[in-house]
């Protein structure tokens, strides 16, 4: 018998702009699936759970940053933080494009325009635009390699692309 392995892979992209709109630089780092995230994918396709018609961008801030996990949870990540330092009065939403070989993009950004200097050390992709919010779906989390230093004025824009891969 044929053993398959099916993987999801992600990749976050950030963009920074300056005050004036000017892209600063792009900066692509990998993603971290959650145990809940991977729940979540296979209860909503085998088993007709009910699912989150909306996915939303949240931003994780380097201020006691230590540490992802697998086992994170939107009510328990004692790792990290979130950052708010942002404008808009709710997580940006992950405007998704259907998906086409296997592979699941948002082309219109997620867009975060800083009220605050921040220093961002990764995003995550949740269930609720809540900011703050604690009583949803972590799907999946990333961080950079190193902490991104961004000042109030500034906006940083949010590509997520995930893709299920065999092997």
């Amino acid at each position: 018998m044929m053993r398959q392995i099916v993987l999801w892979n992600g990749c976050w992209v950030f963009e920074f702009y300056d005050r004036h709109g000017r892209l600063r630089r792009r900066l692509p780092f990998p993603n971290g699936l959650t145990t809940v995230g991977g729940n979540y994918l296979a209860d909503t396709g085998f088993r007709g759970t009910a699912q989150s018609s909306t996915w939303y961008v949240g931003l994780i801030s380097a201020t006691s940053f230590t540490a992802l996990a697998v086992a994170d949870t939107m009510a328990a990540h004692t790792g990290w933080t979130e950052s708010q330092a942002y404008s808009e009065a709710v997580r940006q939403t992950w405007s998704a494009d259907a998906a086409s070989g296997g592979i699941i993009t948002n082309s219109t950004k997620a867009v975060f325009s800083m009220n605050a200097d921040a220093t961002i050390r990764g995003a995550f992709l949740t269930s609720s635009n809540t900011k703050g919010g604690t009583t949803c779906t972590l799907f999946c989390t990333g961080q950079a390699d190193t902490d991104q230093v961004m000042s109030s004025g500034e906006s940083l824009k949010v590509v997520y692309t995930g893709e299920l891969v065999s092997g």
